[in-house]
């Protein structure tokens, strides 16, 4: 399964370059293929009431998890190469380790996000929505490199959604090249919405028992920080499915599948075979004492 993570990467890199296509050439230039890709974003569609592409997101996800997130969410991919740069830069690459789940922030960031959305504020709902943050965020730096100014493009009717635009995406890069994915884990309402249904995903990053060795190399991996060693598991509302775990385990112990792993009967029959030997003397054992006993009768 070693393939995962470069089709994974390929095709985010891939949907990436289309999107940007389409926001700097704008989206009346833009051929078909980059609009659709832009009009299947989540939020945006059900703000457009497109119904068929929301329940398309949540059927996609109940299966696979949340691919979206790693291969079309354009925020995503965007935390993915700050993630990269800031490795490049130290030549270090970023280690992670599991972190417990903040739901309460989570599904309060989405209860509140649409709170906003129903109310009909703008400029909050811009800087919330992953997809409208970044189209945002590249407008204005498209604004301010083709019209050689210093005035940016206003966003959201105000000179100073522009300016909150762009220090928060600074601060989403400087989140993901530490912290990995934490802001899709707590902030994030696409990541929110999306997690309910990834928690009973049919394709799950799954832990073979009998095979891990422990060494943790997974859980370094895991920008989502979302693999608990302590109990082999894998927490899928939170994880991505980037699949960089499969390829950080050298011992094959970790895949991609509809089935979750079991420790084997064999094993456990060893086990409690050996529990078994150690707990009472084999029969042999017995009749040899009884044996070497010296006899009390006269």
């Amino acid at each position: 399964m070693k393939y995962l993570k470069p089709t994974r990467i390929a095709l985010a890199i891939a949907a990436f370059a289309c999107l940007n296509i389409t926001i700097f050439t704008g989206l009346a230039a833009a051929p078909r293929a980059y609009l659709a890709l832009s009009r299947v974003q989540v939020f945006p569609a059900i703000m457009a009431l497109a119904l068929s592409t929301f329940l398309f997101w949540i059927a996609v996800t109940l299966l696979l998890g949340r691919v979206y997130c790693s291969v079309l969410c354009p925020l995503g991919i965007y935390m993915d190469v700050a993630t990269r740069l800031k490795g490049i830069f130290t030549k270090k690459p970023t280690v992670y380790h599991y972190g417990e789940p903040r739901n309460l922030l989570r599904y309060s960031s989405l209860l509140v996000f649409m709170a906003l959305l129903i109310l009909g504020l703008s400029l909050p709902v811009a800087l919330l929505d992953p997809a409208q943050l970044y189209e945002n965020f590249t407008e204005c730096i498209h604004a301010w490199t083709t019209e050689n100014s210093v005035v940016i493009k206003v966003v959201g009717g105000t000179f100073c959604g522009s300016v909150a635009t762009i220090a928060l995406m600074i601060v989403i890069a400087a989140i993901a090249a530490t912290r990995g994915r934490l802001y899709c884990n707590t902030i994030c309402p696409v990541g929110a919405l999306l997690s309910l249904p990834a928690r009973y995903a049919l394709m799950v990053i799954d832990i073979n028992t009998d095979r891990c060795t422990h060494c943790r190399r997974c859980e370094h991996a895991c920008k989502a920080r979302c693999i608990n060693m302590n109990d082999s598991t894998v927490d899928t509302s939170r994880c991505v499915v980037c699949f960089n775990c499969i390829n950080a385990c050298r011992d094959d112990a970790i895949s991609y599948t509809f089935n979750r792993h079991r420790l084997s009967d064999a094993m456990m029959q060893r086990l409690s075979t050996g529990s078994n030997a150690m707990s009472r003397p084999a029969a042999g054992d017995a009749s040899t004492l009884s044996q070497s006993k010296p006899s009390t009768r006269k």
